[in-house]
């Protein structure tokens, strides 16, 4: 894997070269205008889905010729760029940044469409960052330029957006009003597949109460879901025909119309797993639990029902997987943004000592100022190479940290799931026979067999331990109260992880992380300004000077 990933590293590194060098050549050629910023943003823009990297070296470049050349529309442009490159790597804030910078010179230029991208985009931002209220701030921003221009389409898209805004915060009459207009929009551009997909969602509304849902609610539910199967073909998005066909089984099944739900849910399953739609078969399956429970078939409940459990099993560790994947490359694109820089910066080193050269006249205080100046920089380069040396090793210690945590966590995600499969098995048990419940407890019996969450927390504890110097010791030692429950945290913590990246692995809700936080911080004593991370990354024992070994 690391093979793959350092000739992917290498191929990327020719790439960025070759294209930046390109482009700066295609530069030359072309006139001091606004019209060539023009002409770099875009050809930045171009590449953010593939490239970021490169899309925000020539927005860096577009940035520059614009202040240079004094051409306010080229700024907005480069700022506007900029923001997207560190949009699509995740880098949130910097993002913000880039856009507020943009959206400043979009409003000194009374660039109407700009200034609503802009305030869509960072409403975006603010939605994936769970702010949802500062979002709709941006939308509403948005919302009111983009009537202005009477531009349908983007309408329609900021609509929705404040839809699921709405949504979110379970405000069901403010959302159903927006999907309103956003059907209304739909349906005079013409658009099948977005007709279909706002009726699922006004749909997924009047069914966000789950078990609870009203009957009156759930017989809306069916009329949209009807309506949507109505204006979408099977074939023109196959992922949404088996989502709306799914959430019309389970809408079926709460009005007790087995039969009919039971085609849908067929139909649902057969696209996802010929797609490979791995969350819609899930639903199907979970779904299908209910739909034979209502039959009293329990047997067959129970296979749907280990079904369930199995694909949720393969989700999780393939997510485990992606977030593993994701540090990677994180740390690979990392590296190859530091390695870059040193090479640009000994490029215009080495451009430097060549103009000295031709320029330089052939005397002997010359040269010898030139020699010792040569001299001078390969020590300088020695002591880099030397620092790129011990990076290199750091880096390396602190993925495989990651990497050996993250094993050990996926161990400790198996009891979350086991205790959902023995809950599900005593559920059934109320209402089975004898045979049936027979074998129910044999099952069970199964699951106590793997359910050893204290062996495993015990493994993750000496695995953790051994990674980071007796941690776990220490604390224990230092704050004699905490608890189990709280030394995961500071472990997640001390690997770096995020909210989302903490809820998922715990099993919890985000803003029960929240909580646990701030119960942890006051009994480590922290105060208001003091940075919890700081704290227990400061807390662990200093490790061995890697730079020490490589200068020996």
């Amino acid at each position: 894997m690391k093979k793959f990933l350092f000739i992917v590293w290498c191929a990327l590194s020719i790439t960025t070269y070759a294209q930046i060098d390109e482009i700066k050549e295609q530069l030359k050629t072309k006139a001091k205008s606004e019209e060539t910023v023009v002409w770099l943003c875009d050809t930045a823009f171009s590449l953010y889905n593939t490239y970021p990297i490169i899309t925000e070296r020539i927005a860096q470049l577009a940035l520059q010729k614009a202040i240079e050349w004094d051409s306010d529309l080229g700024i907005a442009r480069a700022n506007h760029v900029l923001g997207v490159s560190h949009w699509a790597r995740d880098n949130y804030t910097v993002a913000i940044e880039y856009y507020l910078n943009a959206l400043k010179y979009y409003d000194l230029l009374n660039n109407q469409r700009g200034m609503a991208i802009i305030n869509m985009n960072i409403g975006i931002i603010y939605d994936d960052l769970d702010q949802t209220e500062r979002g709709k701030t941006y939308y509403f921003a948005s919302e009111k330029i983009i009537r202005s221009l009477g531009d349908s389409s983007n309408l329609a898209k900021v609509l929705n957006n404040l839809a699921v805004a709405y949504r979110r915060t379970h405000k069901r009459d403010s959302a159903f009003y927006y999907y309103k207009e956003v059907m209304a929009l739909r349906k005079a551009m013409y658009d099948s597949v977005g007709i279909a997909r706002t009726y699922n969602n006004i749909a997924l509304l009047f069914l966000e109460k789950g078990s609870d849902t009203e009957r009156e609610d759930a017989v809306i539910a069916q009329d949209n879901l009807s309506s949507a199967l109505a204006y979408l073909e099977e074939g023109t998005d196959n992922r949404l025909y088996a989502t709306i066909n799914a959430n019309m089984g389970r809408t079926l099944i709460f009005l007790g119309q087995l039969v009919k739900a039971k085609v849908h849910l067929d139909v649902a399953l057969k696209l996802a797993q010929k797609h490979d739609f791995k969350v819609i078969e899930q639903w199907v399956y979970q779904y299908s639990v209910e739909l034979y429970k209502r039959r009293n078939d329990y047997k067959t409940a129970l296979e749907y029902s280990s079904k369930e459990v199995a694909i949720d099993k393969e989700l999780r560790n393939a997510e485990i997987n992606e977030q593993i994947e994701e540090l990677n490359i994180k740390y690979e694109t990392a590296k190859r943004e530091r390695l870059l820089a040193e090479l640009e910066k000994q490029k215009a080193i080495d451009e430097g000592i060549k103009n000295m050269l031709i320029i330089g006249v052939a005397a002997v205080i010359l040269i010898a100022i030139l020699l010792i100046f040569y001299s001078y920089q390969k020590r300088k380069k020695d002591k880099v190479i030397s620092q790129l040396q011990f990076q290199k090793m750091s880096d390396e210690i602190n993925v495989k940290n990651k990497e050996i945590a993250s094993y050990t966590m996926s161990f400790l995600q198996k009891n979350q799931l086991m205790e959902e499969l023995k809950a599900q098995i005593n559920e059934l048990k109320k209402n089975s026979d004898i045979s049936t419940n027979k074998e129910l407890t044999r099952i069970n019996r199964i699951v106590d067999n793997t359910f050893r969450s204290d062996e495993e927390w015990k493994t993750f504890q000496i695995t953790f331990d051994q990674m980071h110097d007796g941690f776990f010791q220490d604390l224990k030692r230092a704050y004699p109260d905490i608890s189990n429950a709280e030394l995961k945290l500071c472990a997640l913590l001390r690997l770096n992880m995020n909210l989302k990246e903490s809820a998922k692995i715990l099993g919890i809700a985000a803003d029960s992380v929240k909580t646990a936080r701030y119960r942890l911080r006051k009994k480590l004593g922290l105060k208001t300004e003091d940075n919890l991370i700081d704290f227990l990354i400061q807390f662990e024992k200093p490790q061995p000077n890697l730079y020490d070994k490589i200068q020996k």
